[in-house]
């Protein structure tokens, strides 16, 4: 009986050790900080880990997400080699949703495991573990993948928080002008002196706003936020170029 039993015991253990031997991981525990500018709504973060197929046979492989910690306005999206999922989507493989899109993995093939975060403009910690199976025995986790990050706001420091600074040039202008210290605005519009819109630009660095078929005259240039609040009205003189 008691070599029965131990046989047993090593029959298990033998079994358990095979699994474990299935894939390697490149990271089980991936940490990272992200100093972000939260002010842009489709910031998108991403942290990875690459799994390889160690064993001598073709492996169908199901990932399964689980949210340990995250702030409630962040949103998560895991991506394997066929697809990115929708945050909704926690796993690949689960026939009684009707998700069957294993990751078939030839001996020595690899694939990138990624987590995508969408933090909509809200600085937290997360941590997140993504358990490896097999199809064929997803009960049974071959490996854990533990993503952890904190996402802070960056510093602005060094940009104009003072509207006061906002300047255009060339002043007058010809053929078009630009921002000086733009960092605050999001658009950029141009009235007559009726208050009449003559046209509106999306705010960039370095861009420059045309003014070539506009006819000469003073106009009011209106600098906005990304609320439509007017940071700064700024007066503009249009000059055409004669030879």
């Amino acid at each position: 009986m008691r070599i029965r039993l131990l046989s047993l015991y090593i029959l298990v253990l033998s079994s358990a050790v095979s699994a474990q031997n299935l894939v390697s991981v490149s990271s089980t525990s991936v940490e990272k900080k992200f100093i972000a500018d939260l002010r842009d709504a489709s910031l998108s973060l991403e942290l990875r880990s690459k799994i390889t197929n160690t064993s001598n046979h073709n492996l169908s492989i199901k990932w399964n997400r689980t949210v340990i910690n995250q702030p409630f306005e962040w949103e998560t999206q895991v991506c394997d080699k066929n697809s990115c999922y929708l945050p909704a989507f926690n796993t690949n493989y689960d026939p009684a949703a009707g998700i069957i899109v294993p990751v078939t993995l030839a001996p020595g093939a690899s694939f990138d495991l990624m987590l995508h975060i969408f933090p909509n403009r809200t600085a937290g910690t997360g941590v997140f573990d993504l358990d490896i199976s097999l199809t064929g025995k997803p009960e049974t986790i071959i490996s854990t993948v533990s993503f952890s990050t904190v996402v802070e706001s960056m510093s602005f420091t060094s940009e104009v928080t003072n509207k006061t600074d906002l300047k255009i040039f060339p002043n007058p202008a010809v053929d078009y002008f630009e921002l000086v210290n733009n960092n605050l605005v999001h658009k950029v519009v141009l009235y007559n002196l009726i208050g009449r819109k003559v046209r509106t630009y999306d705010a960039a660095n370095g861009r420059r706003y045309n003014t070539s078929d506009i006819p000469s005259g003073i106009y009011l240039v209106g600098l906005l936020d990304e609320q439509n609040n007017v940071l700064k009205t700024l007066r503009l003189s249009k000059k055409t170029f004669r030879p």
